[in-house]
């Protein structure tokens, strides 16, 4: 499946992407929170997730449980975000819970590497103005750049909303991710780009 890259994408990543089809089992919940277990493959692989495909409909920030059985590793991920669909099949990238976790195996180049660095980013969200400080990390960076917008659970909202950089008064690159304090006062809403 063809992927467009927006310009700056390459900059938001942690780590190299490879592409490689492995065997995997997911199991979990779809959309309408009926539970199945799949045998299905991965398309691209990273440090910290992974593009999966799944003929089963997923939420942003869901929960499942990837299986890779050949070598008997199992472990959690979220869902980060969909990145395509064809033919009744999505493709969405995840990430692992565990940020520590080596579950592919396989020697990735670090960010220095890739000539890329570590993202903290200041969001916003579309719905309330409330603002948090996100590591960009996995297949997040890269779903990002091609939305320019994530799909985040607002704890004030109380729903799955769209978040975006904030405006061009805040800082770009911070440290640590916090939350950040929210002013009494609404931010105006961002211009709300449907997503593919």
């Amino acid at each position: 499946m063809p992927m467009i890259e927006k310009p700056g994408a390459k900059a938001l990543r942690r780590s190299v992407r490879i592409p490689k089809e492995i065997p995997i089992v997911l199991i979990g919940p779809d959309v309408r929170g009926r539970e199945f277990v799949e045998q299905t493959k991965t398309v691209v692989l990273s440090r910290h997730g992974a593009g999966i495909v799944s003929k089963h409909k997923l939420g942003v920030e869901q929960e499942l449980i990837i299986i890779q059985e050949q070598y008997n590793r199992e472990a959690e991920i979220r869902v980060v975000g969909e990145i395509g669909s064809e033919d009744g099949l999505y493709t969405y990238g995840v990430t692992f819970l565990d940020p520590d976790i080596d579950f592919w195996g396989i020697g990735f180049g670090s960010a220095t590497d890739a000539g890329t660095s570590n993202l903290s980013m200041a969001v916003q969200c579309n719905i309330c103005g409330r603002r948090e400080v996100i590591d960009l990390d996995g297949l997040e960076s890269d779903v990002y750049a091609m939305h320019d917008g994530l799909l985040r659970d607002c704890k004030h909202c109380h729903r799955s909303t769209l978040w975006k950089r904030t405006p061009a008064d805040a800082p770009d690159n911070v440290g640590t991710p916090e939350a950040v304090a929210v002013s009494a006062e609404p931010a105006p809403p961002l211009k709300h780009t449907p997503l593919p």
